[in-house]
């Protein structure tokens, strides 16, 4: 059974929480490692190319 919170999905709440930590790291001028910042666009590139627009 699949758990939901504000009509999302446990991992979608994660993937936000995350996502905005991230976006923390960066607002607050801590620069991310050359791997770190391969890992997050090489993630964010595969996410974004795999997940298609609701129609």
């Amino acid at each position: 059974m699949e758990t939901y919170t504000n009509g999302f999905r446990r991992e979608i709440t994660d993937f936000i929480s995350v996502s905005e930590r991230i976006q923390s790291l960066v607002a607050r001028g801590e620069p991310l490692s050359r791997d770190e910042a391969g890992v997050v666009r090489l993630c964010a590139t595969e996410l974004l190319e795999k997940v298609l627009e609701p129609n």
